[in-house]
């Protein structure tokens, strides 16, 4: 009898096995722009959907760290290699509209670069299956054709949340009577002059993809996957959008029922910092700021002129600052001020004496900060940074500063506002 029942506790076993084998998906990740902050993003979401037993195959620039046994990484190694801005900090100058055509050009020849990288090819052309497909929503319409290659359904993520990149996929309505555009500087509390400009941008950036930016994906969708349907019939196909976004960090905007918000997700436990960083924040006792411009923009490249303003108006505080600097220091700074070539930021944002987070308005860098409860003085510099900054502070969680506009009166201003009013 026991070595019956021993058997029969082995085929269950095996059969239960058996089963959750065939019930792990097969996934397909694409999250090809070359910025680390959206990488960050798809890596967390997808090594949570791998820990749990699904196979995933990431197509990125970057290789993901200790990942786990399902987890494959194809790698695209140098596919924006050439591609050269300058000083990225000059782009805090560029107005909506040269954004707008800026964006869809890079977009379009970076997705180019992916369709015709030899790892991204050697996968299309494998005998490989896929019951998934996931892919980040920026520029790259073209790469829809992944659906119809390996015949499984896609999700799109929504690094920025809500946008006329998305809505249009599903039909989401958006007015623009009250929700800005993302290349605009403004909130969702427009003037009427406002309201009608951004009606007129959202004209013109329609009427650009129309009639500039999808040709370019069209044909790129045709080189690549000759036997997919029109790009159309791809496009407003999607099974779901998650966005990187939040009804408690956002003002109402309507919502399909395939869009799902899931801003914050990407918010760890904090860790403890290194001993000599914990020690200087632990010993301020009256407070830290925190200087950081993201992954891209780096406060080396400011110049002179405007890091001697910061750091004069710095040294006139009592609290200690914590600044991501990349670079070695050449230059006399006060002694309240100590520069860090690397910072984990969701750990420095949990410290309790912490007390103001001066950022360019990136999502996730303002996201964290909520959750942490720290205020924030936005410096945007590009892209959606603007009308991010513009709902900080519409929305009251901090205030904001244009990089342009950066005086020793101004920049002293509004940081004793954001030290010392209580709201």
């Amino acid at each position: 009898m026991k070595s019956c029942g021993l058997r029969l506790c082995l085929l269950l076993t095996l059969t239960l096995t058996l089963f959750d084998y065939v019930t792990c998906a097969k996934i397909l990740a694409v999250f090809h722009a070359p910025s680390f902050s959206h990488y960050i993003l798809g890596a967390k979401l997808l090594r949570a959907v791998a820990e749990k037993g699904h196979h995933v195959t990431m197509i990125s620039p970057f290789p993901l760290k200790d990942p786990p046994k399902t987890w494959r990484d194809i790698v695209l190694e140098d596919y924006a290699k050439g591609f050269n801005f300058g000083n990225l900090l000059n782009l805090a100058t560029m107005s909506g509209y040269r954004k707008e055509i800026t964006v869809n050009e890079v977009g379009c020849e970076l997705i180019r670069r992916v369709a015709t990288h030899p790892s991204f090819i050697g996968v299309i052309n494998s005998n490989e299956t896929f019951d998934l497909i996931i892919v980040e929503r920026f520029m790259n319409e073209a790469i829809l054709g992944l659906s119809h290659r390996f015949s499984a359904p896609y999700i799109v993520f929504s690094t920025i949340g809500y946008s006329r990149w998305t809505n249009d996929m599903v039909g989401n309505p958006g007015s623009t009577a009250y929700i800005p555009d993302l290349y605009l500087h403004y909130g969702n509390n427009m003037t009427l002059w406002q309201r009608f400009h951004n009606t007129f941008f959202y004209c013109f950036a329609n009427l650009y993809r129309h009639f500039f930016t999808l040709p370019k994906q069209r044909s790129i969708l045709k080189e690549t996957f000759p036997y997919a349907p029109p790009l159309e019939d791809l496009y407003y196909n999607a099974s779901l959008i998650l966005m990187n976004t939040h009804v408690s960090i956002k003002y109402a905007v309507p919502s399909v029922p395939n869009m799902i918000d899931i801003g914050g997700f990407h918010v760890s436990p904090p860790k403890p910092l290194p001993k000599d960083l914990k020690q200087y924040m632990d010993d301020a006792s009256n407070g830290v700021i925190y200087f950081s411009l993201g992954s891209i923009f780096l406060s080396k490249d400011m110049t002179p002129e405007i890091r001697d303003i910061i750091l004069r108006v710095f040294s006139k505080f009592k609290q200690r600052v914590v600044w991501k600097w990349e670079d070695d220091i050449t230059f006399s700074s006060p002694s309240n001020v100590r520069f860090e070539k690397w910072i984990s930021q969701q750990d420095i944002l949990a410290h309790p004496n912490l007390k103001l987070f001066i950022t360019h308005g990136g999502l996730l860098s303002t996201i964290e900060a909520i959750y942490h409860g720290v205020p924030l003085l936005a410096i945007p510099i590009f892209a959606e940074q603007f009308m991010n900054a513009a709902e900080i502070e519409s929305l009251g969680y901090g205030l904001k500063l244009y990089y342009t506009d950066i005086t020793e009166e101004n920049f002293s201003h509004l940081v004793n506002e954001l030290l010392n009013n209580a709201r």
